[in-house]
């Protein structure tokens, strides 16, 4: 457990833990079977809502391109 005041803080520690989590230097933004929680609610192609606010989901797949990540989970 590592708590933190500044986010410069929170970005070192959280990129300790997902080198040692991952076994690799080399990180995505978003690695599969990454848990995470929606700061926001996240709405599918049809503009339906999947997450909202503080739901916890894993990664099982992502893709990224030149513009923008997408995740499906």
């Amino acid at each position: 457990e590592v708590i933190a005041w500044t986010n410069i803080t929170v970005n070192y520690y959280n990129d300790i833990i997902r080198k040692r989590l991952f076994k690799t230097d080399n990180l995505n933004k978003v690695m599969k079977g990454e848990q995470m929680i929606a700061d926001k609610p996240i709405f599918n192609d049809k503009g339906e809502i999947i997450f909202t606010t503080s739901d916890e989901f894993e990664i099982v797949d992502f893709w990224m391109n030149k513009h923008r990540g997408i995740m499906r989970t």
